[in-house]
């Protein structure tokens, strides 16, 4: 047993040096840094410069590993760093100057995102009180809920064996922190569902796929809904101008006032709407700090196969919406008043 008395202003790595002299043990310490981006940008600048002054010495006996999603570590650079980092190719290169070796994790693909859900989906607890049903954690509460959310569960384990165009998985993020809030937020809307007394009007396969769709396009789907809304809107005050002029002995001119000018009916796709409104998405992007919104959302041509292949109407977003607990209303309030002002 050895008792050290470190001199001041010796550091750690004077001890694994003094260590290595007597025992004859050459000792290495590993840092682990996991969940850096989800910092603010000050600790996660902080935390790289100290990094950096720490491997600084290629003797030293520390071994750092660096988790990170580096485009949010880039966009803390940029912010922080300034001068240093004025673009974003700059805070790559900066991030390879810190990181001397760099392994690049792609996204899961279709079969290991499966494996990702089950495992988020079956849970320890799960898996060892009966084997992997879901259904057991709500089996007290309410056996309906646990059913209609076993049925949703399976639309997103599809086996890879059947038909692929079915198939939801392929269109979800390959992240396992994503998937897992994935499972929690479809456990409560299918409550949501069944509070509003709609289990019997919508299908599994809706709701999984309606719940991908606002989580991952936030943007672009925030959009869709704010032009059938404003659609509602102004199909309404065209019938109180219609009845007005009706009641004041004028139904020609209301006619005339009305024709051409139909709102989108309840059975229009989504996807023809998203076709309608994306050259005024395009328009209102190029305007400045407005591309860093587009950015919160996937791969858009996913976006749109997704959409067109699930089928929805403007009937079902206004059935599926008022049970959505995923569906970022601040986003849609941003593009409200951007249309506003370029409608007027």
């Amino acid at each position: 047993m050895f008792l050290v008395r470190l001199l001041p202003g010796a550091g750690s790595d004077s001890l694994l040096r003094f260590l290595q002299c007597v025992l004859r043990v050459q000792y290495r310490v590993v840092i682990v840094i996991d969940d850096l981006d989800c910092c603010a940008a000050d600790r996660v600048v902080g935390v790289l410069e100290a990094m950096n002054i720490l491997l600084s010495d290629e003797d030293a006996n520390f071994i750092t590993v660096l988790a990170v999603d580096q485009k949010t570590v880039v966009n803390c650079l940029k912010t922080e760093l300034p001068q240093t980092v004025p673009t974003e190719s700059s805070g790559y290169e900066y991030m390879k100057r810190i990181v001397r070796f760099s392994v690049c994790l792609p996204e899961a693909n279709v079969s290991g995102r499966k494996q990702l859900w089950q495992r988020a989906v079956r849970g320890k607890d799960s898996a060892r009180h009966d084997g992997g049903n879901v259904a057991w954690r709500d089996r007290r509460s309410d056996m309906e809920v646990a059913a209609f959310l076993e049925r949703v569960v399976q639309v997103l384990h599809h086996d890879q064996d059947d038909n692929e165009d079915n198939d939801i998985m392929p269109y979800v993020l390959g992240n396992a922190r994503h998937i897992s809030s994935l499972y929690h937020v479809l456990r409560m809307t299918v409550r949501v569902i069944k509070n509003r007394g709609m289990l019997g009007r919508v299908g599994p396969k809706q709701v999984a796929s309606w719940v991908v769709l606002v989580g991952q396009w936030p943007w672009r789907m925030g959009w869709v809904v704010q032009y059938v809304e404003d659609g509602e809107q102004k199909s309404k005050i065209r019938k109180r101008d219609r009845l007005s002029a009706i009641t004041e002995g004028t139904p020609e001119s209301a006619d005339s006032g009305v024709q051409g000018k139909g709102g989108l009916s309840r059975e229009t796709k989504l996807h023809e709407v998203y076709s309608l409104v994306r050259e005024e998405m395009t328009r209102e992007n190029n305007r400045e700090g407005w591309r860093s919104f587009n950015s919160l959302d996937g791969d858009p041509e996913l976006f749109e196969l997704l959409l067109i292949e699930s089928g929805f109407t403007v009937q079902d977003m206004l059935n599926l919406l008022p049970c959505t607990v995923n569906f970022n209303y601040c986003i849609k309030q941003t593009i409200a008043a951007a249309r506003g002002l370029s409608l007027e």
